[in-house]
């Protein structure tokens, strides 16, 4: 945040029932635009912190940004010269989504077919921008306990038929780890990545170009790979009782404990299982093998 080329912005940090020394690292940073909050209990989703900072914001426009998302510095400036000439009610920017370690997997978000946001399109909020005051017509995030579909899909498709478009900055100036991808991720919290991409985005301008250029380079080899993740959600994408997807992250991320449904079942030869998009997280193995030389699949 502290590295945007457009300076003109306040800082909402908004701590989900935070014990640890989140407060202290925030306040730390020793600079006026930003301000702490913290819920009195934890919520287990995004959708309490967020509305806490729609409603304390300031601005014209709010801008979401993930705990474990970064931003191209130049991420406002883009926002901010699309708003200069067209004012638009809500503003999706390009995200690369990065798949589990060591997978090369990668999707996108922000990038419509034909061009404009559909139903069937999908946006990370790091990557989201709108007014804030269509909140007044839109109505504030749900709670994941009322929802069947994850709380972000919720929001921005509620959003889109409120404002009745998303307007693209047709740049990628956002990168997203998805925490659902990576089992126990929020009790190991390996920043290992977003510490490296971090480094590379705030360095000169020829390290910050050969960085983006390797990102996108990685994009098109996953497509040519078959490693690309499409982005479009289907009506029957989501199932399940309410609260039983928000449930499912929190296990994946190492928050809640649940007996695994695990199953084994024989291969006669290997085959590839993609999950769909925003499924609960899956990891990368190897082939297992039984004493016998029978193929295993064990599915969690």
């Amino acid at each position: 945040m502290l590295a945007q080329s457009h300076a003109d912005f306040e800082v909402l940090v908004v701590g989900d029932g935070c014990t640890d020394d989140s407060e202290a690292v925030v306040r730390g940073c020793g600079d006026t635009r930003v301000r702490w909050f913290n819920l009195p209990a934890n919520t287990g989703s995004q959708w309490a912190p967020n509305n806490h900072g729609l409603t304390a914001a300031r601005g014209e426009y709010v801008a979401y940004l993930g705990h474990d998302d970064l931003w191209h510095p130049d991420h406002l400036q883009t926002a901010a010269a699309l708003i200069a000439s067209h004012r638009p009610a809500a503003i999706a920017a390009g995200v690369v989504l990065h798949g589990p370690p060591n997978s090369r997997v990668r999707a996108v978000s922000g990038v419509f077919v034909g061009g404009r946001f559909g139903p069937t399109q999908m946006i990370a909020p790091s990557g989201l921008l709108h007014r804030r005051d269509v909140i007044t017509q839109t109505s504030l995030w749900q709670d994941h306990q009322t929802l069947i579909e994850p709380v972000d899909v919720e929001f921005v498709h509620r959003l889109a038929r409120t404002v009745g478009d998303i307007t693209p900055t047709n740049r990628l100036t956002v990168l997203k780890w998805p925490s659902a991808w990576r089992r126990d991720s929020y009790r190991t919290c390996d920043v290992a990545p977003q510490a490296a991409a971090l480094a590379a985005l705030t360095g000169d301008s020829a390290t910050r170009e050969r960085f983006m250029a390797a990102e996108l380079w990685d994009v098109v080899q996953a497509a040519a790979d078959g490693l690309f993740f499409p982005t479009e959600i289907l009506p029957e994408t989501f199932s399940g009782a309410a609260g039983e997807r928000a449930l499912g992250y929190l296990v994946t991320r190492g928050l809640r404990s649940t007996a695994p449904d695990v199953r084994l079942s024989s291969l006669q030869s290997s085959f590839r299982v993609m999950p769909p998009f925003s499924s609960l997280p899956f990891e990368w193995h190897a082939r297992e093998q039984s004493p016998a030389g029978t193929v295993f699949l064990t599915a969690l």
